[in-house]
């Protein structure tokens, strides 16, 4: 058209659209080929890209910044999305990968921002599972690392959760995590708790067991004891 109408231009929405165009192709060619300073530089290049509409975005952005070793971008971008993008289905997805990548007190702060946001009854049960994957997690790596004040701080924090969910694996976690701290008639409760959940639980009744003999309640820890024989 240029050629035959020389006075011819482009509408400038034409030209708008094309460039978008090819902005969002090489945003996502980028992050299909995982060439993460690529994509660095495309969100700082396209930031309109980068927002709640295109989560996607956002999440390879942060996977950019952590393959880079940038915690703390990684979590400028968690951020962003907490609270700022309103599907809550995307925060708790973000809060999940940021337990993949960050330390855990910077989980701890995006875990307190997710919960001041008003939520709907299915959106507050995920969120309170995967805070309470977290608090179970960290459980479990205070206990390895033999850390009993921190073991104790995770083990009240998950209680009720335990509870709700009857998880009897993570009772008889807490019954030995209270054992190891000589705290017999709680240690003694969760390891029943867990029975009365899975009978099946060898280490729960074993647990139960020492617990007794502990209480020195002699014929209960017998008890116990013949029926595992």
């Amino acid at each position: 058209l240029q050629q035959r109408h020389h006075s011819w231009g482009p509408p400038r929405n034409l030209v708008a659209l094309l460039h978008e165009g090819e902005a969002r192709q090489a945003i996502l060619q980028a992050i299909t080929q995982q060439h993460w300073s690529a994509v660095v530089a495309l969100a700082s290049r396209y930031p309109r890209h980068f927002t709640c509409k295109r989560i996607d975005y956002m999440w390879a952005l942060a996977d950019a910044y952590h393959a880079q070793g940038a915690p703390g971008a990684v979590v400028s971008v968690y951020e962003g999305i907490i609270p700022g993008c309103g599907n809550s289905a995307h925060r708790i997805a973000t809060l999940q990968k940021a337990m993949g990548r960050l330390p855990a007190d910077a989980v701890e702060t995006l875990l307190s921002r997710e919960a001041q946001i008003a939520k709907d009854p299915e959106a507050a049960a995920r969120f309170a599972e995967a805070r309470y994957q977290f608090n179970v997690n960290r459980l479990v790596a205070a206990t390895q690392a033999q850390d009993a004040t921190k073991a104790l701080i995770f083990a009240e924090r998950i209680r009720s959760d335990v509870e709700r969910t009857h998880d009897s694996q993570i009772a008889t976690l807490l019954g030995w995590t209270y054992f190891h701290e000589h705290q017999l008639t709680q240690a003694g409760d969760w390891f029943a708790h867990a029975l009365a959940w899975n009978a099946a639980l060898a280490d729960a009744a074993y647990g139960l067991a020492l617990t007794r003999v502990g209480q020195q309640d002699w014929d209960d820890a017998e008890r116990i004891a013949r029926q595992w024989q």
